[in-house]
């Protein structure tokens, strides 16, 4: 279209200086969750799970509130098969997961909080 404006305020029509590229855009993110879930739970040296399996969700994220390591994974984790998550209170672990999440210290017990969106 003649005449017409570019982002910056000149004609569409004026030539651009060398090396000028139109900026290219990504695929536009994908909505945000509809909904979101908390609660809070205890690791021991027995293994739990801390959150249930829910179909559609998009993530959870596992906080430690405690200075006991913790190691995550799913609902039959070991000490020798999870992922830790250090002993600082405020550590914290986002998965990209719908399935149960289990949990289990070496030694004493946690205090966990969790959220998801689904």
């Amino acid at each position: 279209m003649t005449g017409m404006p570019d982002a910056v305020g000149a004609s569409a029509d004026a030539p651009h200086p060398a090396g000028y590229r139109p900026v290219q855009r990504g695929p536009a993110a994908p909505p945000g969750a509809a909904d979101l879930a908390t609660g809070q739970g205890t690791a021991t040296t027995t293994v739990s799970t801390i959150v249930a399996s829910r179909a559609g969700r998009v993530s959870v994220t596992v906080v430690n509130n405690s200075t006991t390591a913790v190691i995550l994974g799913g609902p039959a984790v070991t000490t020798g098969t999870g992922v830790i998550l250090p002993g600082v209170v405020g550590t914290s672990l986002t998965l990209s997961y719908s399935g149960a999440v289990g949990v289990i210290t070496t030694a004493g017990s946690a205090a966990l909080s969790f959220y998801e969106l689904y």
